[in-house]
């Protein structure tokens, strides 16, 4: 009886891990990517975040590869220090930006 069990035990554990190896991850996309960043924007501004320096609210974007950047629209030299700016795109772990004004208006994604 106790054989029996543990062969059950073990045959659900093999196919819970079969089955958990063939699950994928969808890709990021830009719209998704775009409102997440939104949503990142508006939640800084909800909790009273100073957006006015440009700063980048998300390094990357968690699952892409994105940042979430503020700047102005049109651009101030604020918003090309690099302090202010994402440190993913720079470093190239990031391949893409997503940009809202500090009212979170959208500006571009690249």
């Amino acid at each position: 009886m106790m054989k029996k069990i543990f062969l059950i035990i073990a045959l659900f554990a093999i196919v819970a891990i079969g089955v958990s190896g063939c699950q994928q991850q969808t890709p990021m996309t830009k719209e998704n990517a775009i409102a997440l960043c939104r949503e990142a924007c508006q939640d800084a501004l909800s909790n009273n975040l100073n957006l006015s320096i440009g700063p980048c609210l998300l390094d990357p974007i968690e699952g892409s590869d994105y940042v979430c950047d503020i700047a102005h629209n049109p651009r101030e030299d604020a918003d090309n220090l690099r302090e202010n700016q994402c440190n993913a795109w720079h470093s190239g772990e990031a391949r893409h930006f997503i940009e809202f004004t500090p009212e979170c208006e959208f500006i571009k994604a690249v």
